[in-house]
């Protein structure tokens, strides 16, 4: 498993930069007005109640946790981590065809969950040199070189959700390989992630199983992002499948 580092503070900016302080300290007056501020304090949160996108959250929980890290010194903490990473993936993306669309996905709580997902595994092509084109349908993307269509979408959490020390997430990647260029018009009707049916490959699709644990581990702060192809699918280099650790840059 590779791990990867990250200047915290540098793609936190990114993030706050790419989505709009504006809108996200807007945000933040909703989230200090839910469960009569409750859910500044490290409450959990339901998102689909508080009309709080994760990414506000994340970000705000952020740039408290950095703000400590500047006045003791105990470096960035889970959710700088979480923050950063989603900033990361973003800036990776930069320029690809569609982006702004999952950007204010983003700013929806109810698309939030499967565009962070979806920025997940499109961030892994990209880093591998290949071209992202997202489509019109939240969770599709296009991938380029070879050609092939994929569609992500969340399955369920565990622990404790969002807001917990120890949050894990899973979703799953359909992979159809296409003749045609992908474009944003393009979709695939079939490409539809649901959990039932999954262990075929109908339609000559591949199937990934994605998990994404963000925990505190043996040296802080750690995001963990693995994959396996589903039983009975045959490897293929060509398909991104996560295997990393995401940690805060050592000084």
């Amino acid at each position: 498993m590779d791990e990867r580092y990250l200047n915290v503070y540098g793609a936190v900016d990114y993030l706050d930069e790419v989505i709009g302080s504006v809108w996200l300290k807007e945000s933040l007056k909703t989230l200090k007005g839910y469960a009569g501020g409750g859910g500044s304090f490290g409450r959990h949160i339901d998102f689909s109640s508080c009309a709080v996108s994760a990414a506000a959250y994340y970000w705000y929980r952020a740039r408290e946790e950095l703000a400590l890290d500047v006045i003791s010194g105990q470096g960035p903490g889970l959710y700088s981590l979480q923050a950063a990473a989603l900033g990361d993936d973003l800036e990776v993306l930069r320029g690809s065809q569609g982006l702004t669309d999952r950007v204010a996905g983003l700013k929806r709580p109810a698309d939030a969950a499967q565009v962070i997902a979806e920025l997940v595994i499109a961030a892994g092509y990209a880093r591998s040199g290949r071209q992202v084109v997202f489509k019109n349908q939240i969770g599709a993307f296009g991938v380029l070189g070879p050609q092939i269509h994929v569609f992500v979408e969340p399955w369920n959490r565990s622990g404790d959700g969002h807001t917990g020390a120890n949050q894990q997430g899973t979703a799953i990647a359909v992979v159809y390989r296409c003749q045609n260029q992908p474009s944003l018009n393009a979709d695939c009707d079939h490409a539809h992630a649901e959990p039932k049916g999954m262990a075929g490959a109908e339609n000559g699709a591949l199937v990934v199983h994605c998990r994404f644990i963000a925990r505190q581990g043996p040296r802080g702060p750690e995001i963990v992002r693995t994959g396996r192809f589903a039983a009975g699918h045959q490897p293929s280099p060509d398909i991104y499948i996560p295997s990393e650790i995401i940690m805060p840059v050592r000084d």
